[in-house]
């Protein structure tokens, strides 16, 4: 950095200042607060303002120093109008800049007390293009290996492979069943659903690299889903009407309770047509399923054949809002085992699993985690066989204090019974253990423990 010693008539200025100040005896600080007080030069503009080493993201900025009657102590640098540098420094550098975009600078001086000169004069200049940009990556991901199906059953398989290479390594797998792409993913694994019994599919995958380049086909995975078990003649009835609240997550039950009864040889029929319930037609099944009904379903007549049902050794199972329903019919309620009592907003709550000798919790480890829409209840039954219960210390909203059941089962008027608090979102039906839990309750209800 170049220094300019200052003019010598400002030092005879300081040593007339510090002369007369021996003789006032002003002290070093007054002496230099005159001088502010006295100085209104300011610096000269900077010169000689010059751009180099450019490249597409940064460059070099420096220029000759300003002279001052008293000191230039900094200068301020101007980036397109902005001040971004302001330091003592003649030269400073400039990063984070866009490849092939214009910029200009401009600097100013300022001295010992505040006086800044005007602008230099602009220097402008253009970034260089980006070294990488315009290089195109041309080169396919090596193809994904060693793809294997595993756990098939009659309507799904589980598909896995070993991830591809690629240079640049950002990668989609896209998955081939009989030559017909059925999805896109990021993980080296996938879960097929949607098959049909006792068939034979094709899975290849390949691997896409972030430039669009299509790797070669993995090795054919070839698989036959299970064959279809004949039905042992379990039949059960989901029954679905609703007088009141309609839950969105209905359909998705049903699709549910039907794939448990393909996977697990019980048929599965679906009505919200309450005339279904007259002697003659309930005597097909061995179990009725509320999913979700609410309200006042059934006349005086149906709910006469329903309980004749019951005695006569058939089984009820209810899911969720099956506690809202029939409130009115005091059988009923002692049938479900208790009525729904308001609930708390959605959200997720510890599971106390009380029994878990019980095919409908026998998979659960100690405590269950999980999201729903919690319900209290009101008239509980005390001949209930409480399976699971809420830990109302670990969500907001419970009003049944330390024993709040959530799952319960009991024999009822020659008949079995068991309910299960939680089926109200859609995402419920998608958990692994949930749909367990589902189908211990059904299990229980055909007698097959």
């Amino acid at each position: 950095m170049i220094r300019h010693s200052p003019p010598q008539w400002s030092l005879k200025v300081l040593f007339i200042f510090l002369a007369v100040s021996l003789v006032t005896c002003e002290t070093v600080d007054d002496l230099f607060e005159n001088i502010k007080s006295t100085d209104r030069e300011a610096p000269s503009i900077p010169d000689n303002l010059v751009v180099s080493e450019i490249t597409s993201t940064a460059m070099i900025l420096s220029w000759n120093p300003s002279t001052d009657n008293i000191k230039v102590v900094r200068y301020v640098v101007y980036q397109n109008d902005i001040q971004v540098s302001n330091d003592s420094i003649t030269s400073c550098q400039s990063v984070g800049l866009v490849p092939e975009t214009a910029y200009s600078y401009e600097v100013r001086a300022i001295d010992a007390v505040g006086n800044i000169s005007d602008f230099s004069s602009k220097a402008e200049m253009t970034t260089e293009k980006d070294a990488n940009e315009g290089v195109k990556d041309t080169v396919p991901p090596t193809a994904p290996s060693n793809l294997i199906a595993s756990n098939t059953t009659q309507t799904t398989t589980e598909l896995n492979w070993v991830a591809a290479t690629d240079e640049v390594g950002a990668l989609e797998y896209i998955v081939f069943q009989d030559t017909i792409s059925i999805a896109t993913v990021t993980e080296t694994t996938y879960q097929v659903t949607g098959l049909l019994a006792n068939t034979t599919y094709d899975f290849t995958v390949l691997a896409v690299d972030s430039a669009g380049n299509e790797s070669p086909l993995s090795n054919v995975e070839s698989i036959t889903t299970v064959q279809e078990k004949k039905s042992g003649g379990d039949r059960i009835l989901v029954f679905t009407k609703t007088a009141g609240f309609r839950h969105t997550s209905i359909l998705k039950g049903i699709n549910t309770l039907k794939n448990l009864g393909i996977d697990n040889d019980f048929e599965v029929d679906q009505t919200e047509d309450a005339s279904d319930f007259n002697t003659d037609n309930l005597q097909k099944y061995k179990t009725v399923v509320f999913l979700n009904t609410t309200g006042d379903v059934l006349d005086s007549a149906q709910q006469t054949a329903f309980e004749n049902y019951v005695k006569g050794g058939g089984s009820y199972m209810g899911i969720h809002s099956a506690t809202d329903t029939e409130h009115d019919w005091p059988w009923y309620g002692q049938l479900v085992g208790a009525y729904f009592n308001g609930h708390p907003a959605i959200q997720e709550a510890s599971i106390d699993v009380v029994d878990r000798t019980h095919p409908s919790t026998e998979h659960l480890s100690a405590t269950w985690v999980r999201t729903d829409e919690w319900y209290n209840f009101k008239n509980m039954s005390s001949n209930i066989t409480i399976l699971l219960k809420l830990d109302e210390t670990s969500y907001e909203g419970g009003t049944n204090s330390i024993v709040h059941p959530i799952a319960w089962y009991h024999e009822f008027d020659g008949g079995r019974s068991f309910y299960t608090g939680g089926g109200h979102t859609e995402e419920s039906y998608d958990e692994p253990d949930f749909r367990a839990h589902l189908l211990g309750g059904i299990e229980y209800c055909l007698r097959r423990e």
